[in-house]
Protein backbone atom coordinates (compact mmCIF):
# COMPACT_ATOMS: atom_id res chain seq x y z
CA UNK A 1 0.00 0.00 0.00
CA UNK A 2 1.71 3.52 -0.76
CA UNK A 3 0.24 7.22 0.12
CA UNK A 4 0.79 10.49 -0.84
CA UNK A 5 2.16 13.16 1.04
CA UNK A 6 1.52 16.67 1.30
CA UNK A 7 3.38 17.89 -1.31
CA UNK A 8 2.39 15.18 -4.03
CA UNK A 9 5.15 12.12 -3.66
CA UNK A 10 4.17 8.42 -3.26
CA UNK A 11 5.71 6.90 -0.80
CA UNK A 12 6.32 3.51 -1.44
CA UNK A 13 7.81 1.91 1.66
CA UNK A 14 8.24 2.97 5.56
CA UNK A 15 11.23 2.17 7.80
CA UNK A 16 10.94 2.58 11.66
CA UNK A 17 14.45 3.83 13.07
CA UNK A 18 15.62 3.24 16.32
CA UNK A 19 19.19 3.21 15.86
CA UNK A 20 22.28 5.89 15.40
CA UNK A 21 23.15 4.58 11.91
CA UNK A 22 23.07 6.54 8.60
CA UNK A 23 20.45 5.55 6.93
CA UNK A 24 20.68 6.39 3.05
CA UNK A 25 17.87 6.71 -0.05
CA UNK A 26 14.93 8.62 -1.37
CA UNK A 27 13.44 9.57 1.70
CA UNK A 28 10.24 11.91 1.22
CA UNK A 29 9.11 12.01 5.55
CA UNK A 30 10.60 11.68 8.51
CA UNK A 31 7.74 11.56 11.59
CA UNK A 32 8.76 11.57 15.35
CA UNK A 33 7.48 8.66 17.28
CA UNK A 34 8.66 10.30 20.44
CA UNK A 35 10.97 13.43 21.03
CA UNK A 36 14.08 13.01 19.53
CA UNK A 37 17.70 14.42 18.05
CA UNK A 38 18.82 13.92 14.33
CA UNK A 39 22.68 14.55 13.83
CA UNK A 40 22.84 14.07 10.32
CA UNK A 41 20.19 15.69 7.65
CA UNK A 42 21.45 15.71 3.89
CA UNK A 43 20.51 18.02 1.96
CA UNK A 44 20.28 20.23 5.38
CA UNK A 45 17.09 22.38 5.68
CA UNK A 46 17.17 25.87 5.70
CA UNK A 47 15.32 26.05 8.96
CA UNK A 48 18.65 24.12 10.71
CA UNK A 49 21.22 26.52 9.16
CA UNK A 50 22.66 28.55 11.43
CA UNK A 51 22.35 32.56 11.56
CA UNK A 52 25.59 33.40 9.90
CA UNK A 53 24.88 31.14 7.12
CA UNK A 54 28.17 29.29 7.58
CA UNK A 55 27.06 25.91 8.87
CA UNK A 56 23.95 23.53 10.18
CA UNK A 57 22.78 24.03 13.47
CA UNK A 58 22.99 20.05 14.69
CA UNK A 59 21.78 18.14 16.64
CA UNK A 60 18.45 19.41 15.75
CA UNK A 61 15.37 18.38 18.14
CA UNK A 62 12.77 16.94 16.68
CA UNK A 63 9.28 16.76 18.80
CA UNK A 64 7.07 13.99 19.18
CA UNK A 65 4.49 13.57 15.85
CA UNK A 66 6.22 16.18 14.45
CA UNK A 67 7.24 15.69 10.38
CA UNK A 68 9.98 17.13 8.11
CA UNK A 69 9.00 16.36 4.44
CA UNK A 70 11.20 17.18 1.16
CA UNK A 71 13.88 14.98 -0.39
CA UNK A 72 16.27 14.04 2.11
CA UNK A 73 18.75 11.35 1.16
CA UNK A 74 20.59 10.69 4.92
CA UNK A 75 19.36 11.14 8.27
CA UNK A 76 21.19 10.33 11.44
CA UNK A 77 19.35 10.08 14.69
CA UNK A 78 21.42 11.42 17.91
CA UNK A 79 18.38 9.77 19.96
CA UNK A 80 14.82 8.76 19.92
CA UNK A 81 13.07 6.75 16.71
CA UNK A 82 11.67 8.20 13.76
CA UNK A 83 9.39 6.67 10.56
CA UNK A 84 11.40 7.06 7.72
CA UNK A 85 8.78 6.92 4.59
CA UNK A 86 10.69 6.27 1.24
CA UNK A 87 9.07 7.77 -2.40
Amino acid sequence: MSFKSNFGYTFSSAEIVTDTNVHEGRIGAVVALDDSKIDVLEPPMMEFISTDRTSAVFPVAFKKNCEIEGIITKIQLKTGQVILYYI
